[in-house]
């Protein structure tokens, strides 16, 4: 990048401050002052915190935003429910922003929402500029309620009043939340920043990582995802090798609004049951997709994988669906891409499980299976004290 127009024609996010501008490059995930031809990597996390500080605006900021994960109901007509209700009465006459992963999803349900009496717009890369600036001046003038956007939507953004963030799939990353949540609240008043979380959105950015890292970073935004009682702000704040006490977030989380007792549960039932399933389709040469591995173990959907001297799981199919991303996390179960002819696709395999005797999960009360000692638990180290690559 050796001058601003080489400049314009990257991916970029604007953070606008005193002085020089500050541009993150999200292609090559790198900043450098422009006009200066300086290069700061994103890993220097702290040096680049330092400059933004000292330009007087550090905009990515966990200040004023309440974090939170909702469960992201199965059906798209509960999905939408959600946001009706959000946009309807929560926020009602409050401006803010919905996030999708695709451009077909951004534009499915900016029109569903459309239909529901909702005044938003989608957003996205391949809009022509001249609408891109219509959508965002009427969002600025609060004509639109909400933008419901890809990642496209960020570059230069800088409306004061948002009082939420939705992401209805989940982010590709922690840095992905973090800068597109930093969006909202910039008035320094409370806003919102809400998770909508399911696994198989998850599973989806994995089948769609291109590379190591970003399969590393989706798992990261598991950790966070499923995490229990921990802190959502010191879980990003640590993440970024930052220090935040838990005391410091003043109930602006919802785990330290509504703090939960955690219990450990022993689900090796569950985890033997599982094994079971794959290692049986395996041998029909069949691939289970999250939807199949589910539908085997509670009885219902393909007969063909399904194993009649198991019985159905003690559980909801959405605790599976958090004992699944559990096993997935702890590499007890791996991911296997696949491929059709119009999408990706991820398929649920055995991770190393030779040398497994034992699988203890934490989770808040109510999962019915078998309690056991905080001692017979070991920890993995969180992802969010690891080196970033």
């Amino acid at each position: 990048m050796e001058d601003d127009e080489t400049a314009e024609h990257v991916p970029t996010m604007h953070l606008p401050g005193g002085g020089q501008d500050q541009v993150f490059d999200t292609r090559q995930s790198s900043t450098y002052a422009r006009g200066s031809g300086q290069i700061l990597a994103w890993q220097d996390y702290r040096l680049l915190k330092r400059r933004l500080e000292l330009l007087g605006e550090l905009v990515l900021t966990l200040n004023e935003k309440i974090f939170q994960i909702i469960h992201k109901p199965p059906e798209k007509t509960e999905c939408l429910d959600v946001l009706e209700k959000y946009l309807k009465h929560k926020y009602k006459d409050q401006s803010g922003i919905i996030y999708a992963s695709t451009i077909k999803e951004c534009e499915d349900l900016s029109e569903a929402l459309n239909e529901r009496g909702l005044r938003v717009k989608y957003y996205h890369a391949q809009l022509e500029p001249g609408i891109k600036k219509l959508i965002h001046e009427r969002w600025l003038k609060n004509k639109y309620q909400a933008v419901v956007a890809t990642i496209a939507f960020g570059m230069g953004i800088d409306k004061p009043d948002v009082r939420f963030v939705i992401h209805y799939s989940v982010p590709k990353s922690v840095e992905g939340l973090y800068q597109e949540s930093g969006r909202a609240g910039r008035d320094g008043k409370n806003s919102d920043c809400i998770l909508m979380f399911s696994l198989a959105d998850f599973l989806r950015n994995v089948s769609m990582a291109s590379s190591k890292n970003e399969e590393k970073n989706a798992k990261s935004i598991l950790e966070y995802c499923l995490d229990q009682n921990r802190c959502r702000r010191a879980f990003i704040a640590e993440f970024f090798e930052d220090k935040w006490e838990q005391s410091e977030c003043d109930k602006m989380c919802d785990h330290c609004r509504n703090p939960k007792e955690i219990f450990y549960y022993d689900i090796t039932p569950a985890f033997k049951d599982m094994v079971q399933l794959i290692e049986a389709a395996s041998e029909k040469e069949v691939k289970l997709t999250l939807n199949k591995l589910v539908t085997a173990w509670f009885q219902s959907g393909t007969k063909q994988l399904r194993i009649s001297s198991l019985k159905k799981p003690k559980c909801t199919k959405q605790q599976a669906d958090h004992i699944i991303g559990y096993l997935v996390f702890k590499g007890y179960l791996n991911i296997d891409k696949g491929y059709s002819m119009y999408t990706t696709l991820a398929y649920i395999q055995k991770g190393n499980v030779s040398a497994i005797d034992r699988v203890v999960m934490p989770y808040i009360f109510g999962l019915n299976y078998q309690k056991v000692s905080t001692e017979t638990e070991t920890v993995a180290e969180p992802l969010a004290k690891k080196s970033k690559s």
